[in-house]
């Protein structure tokens, strides 16, 4: 198995390949990362956290490595501190890592969704993809209480059919951070792809 995962439900993850770029360690594909994204700490915030993700790097699983990531860039917009540089950084290692979303749907040709009802549930439907006009990713809301729009924010990603249905693709009813957001629709993306191909 070549995927650390990181279930989000039984029909939806988060992995990183385990068993990519390995010509150098983590540690060596960190500090390539804050080379390559001009990442220079220019604080004690910004010091103290690329030292824990550094020595975090020696021994954690990437998919750690990502999720200790993400919690230093909410944790930075939640102080008012600037995220950018580390949200650089997710990118560069999420491509690195291969980092993603994976639909694991029960039929190859249907896309699991959610849609809400009354009582405030997500009710589990299979939509076929044959039915999917596109993607989208919407509600970008701002985090914490000195977010400016250009910030750190949260989305849903949805997909809509021909006949202008909307299903959630994510498994929860609430948000995600929208970079995670990014890698669910690429998922979704690659998900409807790989069924026109078969068609």
């Amino acid at each position: 198995m070549n995927d650390i995962q990181y279930s989000y439900s039984s029909c939806a993850k988060f992995t990183c390949n385990e068993k990519i770029n390995l010509t150098m360690s983590n540690v060596k594909c960190l500090k390539l990362a804050l080379k390559e994204t001009q990442f220079t700490p220019s604080n004690d915030f910004q010091k103290g956290r690329i030292d824990e993700l550094v020595s975090q790097s020696e021994s954690f699983p990437r998919i750690e490595i990502i999720d200790s990531l993400i919690q230093v860039i909410e944790l930075a917009e939640k102080h008012d501190k600037e995220p950018q540089p580390f949200i650089n950084l997710f990118y560069y290692l999420s491509e690195k890592f291969e980092y993603s979303y994976t639909l694991d749907c029960e039929n190859p040709c249907l896309m699991t969704c959610y849609k809400y009802n009354s009582a405030g549930i997500f009710d589990k439907i299979s939509v076929p993809v044959s039915r999917i006009k596109h993607i989208i990713q919407h509600d970008r809301i701002p985090l914490g209480g000195n977010s400016s729009i250009g910030r750190l924010s949260r989305s849903r990603v949805s997909c809509v059919t021909e006949t202008g249905e909307e299903f959630r693709i994510h498994p929860v009813s609430n948000t995600i951070i929208c970079f995670m957001s990014d890698e669910v629709y690429k998922g979704a993306i690659r998900h409807m792809n790989n069924v026109i191909k078969a068609i």
